[in-house]
């Protein structure tokens, strides 16, 4: 299934194909994963996340909401909101597009070489 992966560590936005968990961990970089429901623009999405991506020494943000405060760190894949039997879809053309509006650069104290974010994220 393809999937929209942004990888924060590396400075990467790209599409990836990615089946099952096994998938997911090896991408994302991480131990234990949560499945979130959110919007980019006015796109649903269901977003893989490392569920203790906060919980590192300096975490690396990933997401912002619509008032700017951080929504997720770490990696991500994204796939569509579009959910079939339970079963995450893979992103249409279309929604990548309008996620690819709503990404930016940023700087922090502690990353100071500039990385994309997803901003205008939504509950």
């Amino acid at each position: 299934m393809k999937f929209l992966f942004l990888d924060v560590y590396n400075n990467e936005l790209k599409t990836v194909e990615a089946n099952g968990l096994d998938d997911y961990y090896k991408l994302i970089g991480c131990r234990t994963i949560d499945i979130v429901h959110r919007k980019i623009g006015d796109i649903d999405v269901e977003i893989i996340v490392d569920d203790e991506g906060a919980l590192v020494e300096h975490p690396k943000v990933s997401a912002v909401d619509i008032v700017g405060d951080v929504a997720l760190y770490g990696n991500l894949l994204v796939a569509s909101g579009r959910v079939n039997d339970g079963e995450l879809t893979e992103l249409t053309q279309d929604e990548i597009d309008v996620i690819m509006e709503n990404v930016t650069e940023v700087t922090t104290k502690f990353y100071k070489k500039p990385f994309r974010i997803f901003v205008e994220m939504d509950y």
